[in-house]
């Protein structure tokens, strides 16, 4: 249960990159990335966008709980 909350907090964080930055044609396996994490540690993530020679840091937020998997940027 666990290792899937991870990987749907990762995916859902990708789409939120891909939301923020509104690029056509990124791949998100190889240009947006997700720094590790512990679930319910401190509930941020530390991201990075790879485009075109430039890499472009951000931080999201997440939620996790028995309904949902929420992540946001502010």
């Amino acid at each position: 249960k666990k290792r899937l909350s991870y990987l749907t907090v990762i995916w859902s964080a990708k789409e939120t990159l891909y939301k923020h930055y509104d690029i056509f044609g990124v791949n998100f396996k190889e240009q947006f990335l997700v720094h590790p994490f512990k679930i319910g540690e401190n509930e941020v993530l530390s991201c990075a966008f790879h485009h075109q020679k430039t890499v472009q840091e951000l931080k999201l937020y997440y939620e996790v709980n028995n309904q949902y998997t929420l992540v946001y940027n502010l």
